[in-house]
């Protein structure tokens, strides 16, 4: 099924691939002038720290960096915020792609008959929108992510080719912890899915019985089945809450650590002169373009499976049989006919509207009028 998730994540790309095109042209150039920014950071740390070797203040070179790491922050901050408003929009796009698919679908089938009514309104409402998310941005955010990993690792290396060297080292470590929290949170996931169902159960079995509960007088017994349902599955939500944010605050903790790792290898590669204060300092403010993405794009991969669930119960009305007679056009149709209708004020009704014809139906409140529409 996931194979199935990516599969449908490329085929939406053709109907939003102008807008991904734009949002990864954007993440490129956001890139590059990323790149320069640091270097230009670098030098504006070097020229500080030589102040007092040469013994003066050129004030017109500091100004001028100053002015230009302000200008291009200004300029990334835009970018950002363009781009990232882009990829947010694309959901909706294909939000209105499924939902037109899924209301044609409809028109075209009784669902009822394999459906409750409640039960399609749910897989309309609750289950679209986190889909259109995912087949949207899937592929277009796996880009954007490789594509930082990749000019990010390129930044890092034209400041430190030795500190880069040591990342990249230090990525297994960062990818062996996601995975393994990925395995706990996946499993208290299951779990607290395994409760919401007990506890829907539970309800279920409370509203379609409460006539027996009534004449049986067991209300205590399916109040405390329905009570260790929901305390089960509380305590299964809180604990997935646990793991999340443990997995979440581990990997800013763990980031942490790893940049003061490298600031001090940083500090000894000055001393042997490998490099300089500045690009030291600018490295570890750039480090977090390898870092995040990789950390983005695990989590990318490890939440696909989390949205089977909602590709297919969408297939599922897909894939209902359609009546045969649904698909007569109407200009085929010559004639509309009610032949000895009962139904509540009416009495042996009998009708027929030719093509071309109008009609009116009169009465008053709740005389049923509408009612006599449903019959054609």
């Amino acid at each position: 099924m996931v194979n199935i998730v990516f599969r449908d994540a490329f085929r939406a790309l053709r109907f939003i691939w102008r807008k991904a095109l734009l949002i990864v042209l954007l993440w490129l150039l956001l890139m590059i002038i990323n790149y320069y920014y640091v270097h230009i950071k670098a030098d504006f740390i070097d020229v500080l720290s030589d102040i007092g070797l040469r013994g003066y203040l050129d004030t017109i070179e500091i100004v001028n960096m100053i002015v230009l790491l302000f200008i291009l922050s200004i300029v990334c901050d835009v970018i950002n915020f363009v781009s990232e408003y882009l990829l947010q929009s694309i959901g909706p796009q294909v939000y209105r792609i499924l939902a037109s698919m899924f209301a044609e679908k409809l028109i075209r089938i009784r669902p009822y008959r394999l459906l409750s009514s409640g039960d399609v309104i749910a897989r309309f409402v609750s289950d679209l929108e986190p889909l259109s998310e995912i087949l949207g941005g899937l592929v277009i955010a796996i880009i954007i992510q490789v594509l930082r990993a990749a000019i990010g690792t390129y930044i890092l290396y034209s400041l430190s080719p030795h500190l880069t060297l040591i990342t990249l080292i230090t990525l297994p470590i960062y990818l062996v912890v996601f995975k393994l929290g990925s395995k706990k949170v996946s499993s208290a996931s299951e779990k607290e899915r395994v409760a919401m169902s007990n506890l829907v159960e539970s309800v279920k079995m409370i509203t379609d019985g409460i006539s027996f509960i009534k004449r049986t007088s067991s209300e205590k017994y399916f109040k405390k089945i329905f009570a260790e349902s929901l305390c089960s599955r509380i305590n299964r939500f809180l604990k997935l809450i646990f793991i999340k944010e443990l997995l979440h605050r581990s990997f800013y903790s763990l980031e942490k650590y790893l940049s003061l790792m490298l600031l001090t290898i940083g500090g000894y590669f000055v001393y042997l002169g490998y490099t300089t204060i500045g690009s030291v300092i600018a490295f570890i403010g750039a480090v977090y373009n390898v870092y995040e993405p990789t950390y983005n794009l695990s989590q990318l991969l490890t939440s696909v499976s989390l949205y089977e669930p909602y590709l297919t119960r969408f297939y599922e009305v897909l894939s209902i049989e359609e009546e045969e007679d649904i698909g007569r056009e109407l200009s085929k149709i010559k004639s509309i006919e009610l032949k000895n209708v009962y139904f509540r004020v009416l009495k042996g009704v009998s009708l027929e509207i030719k093509e071309g014809e109008s009609i009116g139906i009169i009465g008053p409140t709740a005389s049923v009028k509408q009612r006599c529409f449903f019959y054609f």
